[in-house]
């Protein structure tokens, strides 16, 4: 009889495998790639977020080893952390098969420190004012002291702003460096006074203010428009004690500017007179088209060869929203010219350069203004594909030729032939 006998453990299927020990390399270094010493650098499994082998101190050479036993690879997270400079914490960094030795390489950044102390014009500390940096990453608000401490703050330029109720805002710009103790002091003035400033509009041949009216309030000193809105001819805002240039327009009148001073506490109020212009014509812009130009046409046939007019126009477009209301009237300026009437002319064209329609705009406004010898009778615009569109002010059957431009208005259709 043959005995065999099987000496030693059984195979166990699906056994796990051995632990091993497993190593990450971390190298910290600075922004410029020198070695930091004394770095204290702690890994962690980035799936369970339990902490690998102990932490570990960089030597000169600004390596450190952490050591772990493990029986499958471990994605880590790093965390090194040294006085001088920022915290540096990063997520999954490096992958670690078990019992082999991978290396990264952390760059640290520098660190300061700032004391910002909020005062106002006589010195004295502020309280609960509020220092905010441009990044986001300072957002602090004074105690009774009115100071602000922030510690191991990365090195750079912060630009602040400091604010506080009953005090006018300001901006200030301080700089973080390697161990510095950077100590600000930003000195608030009280509020800017205020005023009230109500504007109404008037006009001769209706009842009440205008409706539909742009006001723009410049200030004056510093050209910078701080309103403009179209309203039904009143409006009431506040601004800081000044004197402003108060303009009031609308397509269909003479705008009216006034210089007013706003005092301190008061309420200014101004009544703007718009006239009635002696001849409005308006043409609708097609939705997407570019308005390259635009034009007018006047009409001459009052006059004779070699008689010379002044042809003179203001030109607006009109800004709607989606309820057709007009939100804005952008000025594209007056089209003037001097023309001496030949004898074949009964109507003459001007145009204006537009390079562009504005977003929302919906007609164009042309109007006769005081300076014209001849009436405007319509209005259009040059679009940049090349077409024509918009005609408005034609009566039918006129054929109307000036400035290079031919155009025969058929059953109130009008056609252009030619444009040079």
């Amino acid at each position: 009889m043959l005995i065999i006998a099987m000496v030693g453990a059984p195979l166990m299927a699906g056994s796990a495998a051995a632990s091993q020990d497993t190593t990450a390399v971390i190298t910290v270094t600075d922004a410029d790639g020198n070695a930091i010493d004394g770095a204290n650098v702690e890994v962690f499994d980035a799936v369970s977020g339990n902490p690998l082998g102990s932490p570990a101190m960089t030597g000169t050479n600004g390596e450190a080893n952490v050591t772990w036993t493990a029986s499958n690879s471990t994605t880590i997270d790093v965390e090194v952390y040294h006085p001088d400079y920022q915290p540096l914490i990063k997520s999954g960094v490096l992958t670690v098969s078990a019992g082999d030795s991978e290396s990264y390489s952390a760059s640290m950044g520098l660190t300061g420190d700032i004391e910002v102390s909020v005062v106002d014009s006589a010195g004295n500390p502020i309280d609960g004012a509020n220092v905010d940096s441009n990044t986001g990453a300072i957002s602090e608000v004074t105690g009774s002291d009115g100071l602000v401490t922030l510690s191991d703050v990365p090195a750079g330029d912060y630009d602040l702003t400091v604010s506080a109720s009953d005090y006018s805002s300001t901006s200030t710009t301080v700089t973080v460096s390697d161990g510095s103790f950077a100590t600000p002091t930003v000195a608030l003035n009280g509020a800017t006074s205020k005023g009230s400033l109500a504007l109404s509009t008037s006009n001769a041949t209706i009842t009440g203010p205008s409706t539909d009216v742009q006001f723009t309030i410049t200030d004056s000193e510093s050209g910078e428009e701080v309103y403009q809105q179209v309203v039904n001819g009143r409006m009431n805002t506040e601004v800081p004690s000044g004197t402003y240039t108060v303009t009031a327009s609308r397509p269909d009148r003479q705008a009216t500017t006034r210089e007013v001073t706003v005092t301190d506490g008061e309420e200014t109020y101004q009544t703007l007179d718009l006239q009635t212009v002696e001849k409005t014509v308006t043409s609708t812009v097609s939705d997407g088209d570019v308005v390259d130009e635009v034009f007018a046409e006047v009409d001459l046939r009052d006059y004779s060869e070699g008689d010379n007019v002044t042809v003179s126009s203001d030109i607006t477009m009109v800004i709607e929203d989606d309820d057709g209301n007009p939100t804005e009237y952008v000025d594209l300026g007056s089209v003037e010219e001097d023309y001496e009437v030949g004898g074949a002319d009964d109507y003459h064209t001007v145009f204006q350069n537009v390079g562009g329609t504005p977003d929302g705009a919906d007609k164009i406004v042309a109007s006769t203004n005081s300076a014209s010898d001849v009436q405007i009778v319509s209005v259009g615009y040059l679009a940049g594909s090349g077409g024509v569109g918009g005609v408005g002010g034609y009566s039918s059957g006129e054929v109307l030729i000036g400035a290079g431009i031919v155009i025969l208005v058929i059953g109130g259709a009008a056609v252009v032939i030619a444009r040079d």
